[in-house]
């Protein structure tokens, strides 16, 4: 993104009051950039996958979501 990047993107949101809970960030960046961003989002509970995606680990996140949002409409 030309102005922000994802991790400043996502903590925009939260300071403006989003409470979704099920946010995922995708970057292309090398990985000298990727522990300093799991670090930043993990402490939001948003999942950080890299590029080139590995669809299974994005499908088993989905279904880790797909789960909780199940459960959370049952109680």
């Amino acid at each position: 993104m030309p102005v922000l990047n994802g991790v400043e993107l996502l903590e925009s949101f939260i300071k403006k009051g989003c409470r979704c809970r099920h946010l995922a960030i995708f970057s292309g960046n090398g990985i000298r950039d990727i522990a300093e961003n799991l670090k930043q989002v993990a402490k939001h509970g948003t999942r950080f996958f890299t590029k080139p995606l590995d669809l299974d680990d994005f499908y088993d996140w989905l279904d880790l979501v797909e789960q909780e949002i199940i459960g959370h409409q049952s109680a």
